[in-house]
């Protein structure tokens, strides 16, 4: 607070910043330079005086953002309950089709094929 009062003028620049209605007024209000002992002596203000204030702030927009967000979580979690429902019937269907793709050479009694032999086949195939 000491370092603010030895420079009314960059106060009130930074008061004004901090009223401006958008980014654009603020940053015009603001000063290009300014020396490091002004941020320190705001971030002390803050912590010793107002920190209790802006904390409860924003506790208030975290609740109210959750309040937003939890309606939409379950959205989501009831349309994924959905579809992993949905989905062991396309994965079963996909089975189902692979299987009906294979049956069909297996079956064919013209190569039919001992038990035997198609073991011996399937280690070859292993090795």
């Amino acid at each position: 607070m000491v370092a603010l009062g030895e420079n009314q003028t960059l106060f009130d620049q930074i008061s004004k910043a901090l009223k401006a209605a958008n980014i654009q007024d603020s940053n015009a209000c603001l000063p290009a330079e300014i020396s490091e002992s002004i941020p320190k002596a705001i971030i002390e203000l803050i912590e010793t005086h107002d920190k209790s204030e802006i904390v409860s702030k924003l506790k208030a927009c975290i609740e109210e953002t959750n309040a937003k967000i939890s309606p939409l979580q379950k959205e989501l979690k009831s349309k994924g309950k959905q579809t992993k429902k949905k989905e062991p019937k396309k994965v079963n269907q996909k089975k189902a089709a692979s299987k009906a793709k294979e049956s069909p050479a297996s079956v064919n009694p013209s190569e039919e094929k001992s038990t035997e032999v198609r073991f011996r086949e399937i280690i070859k195939e292993v090795r």
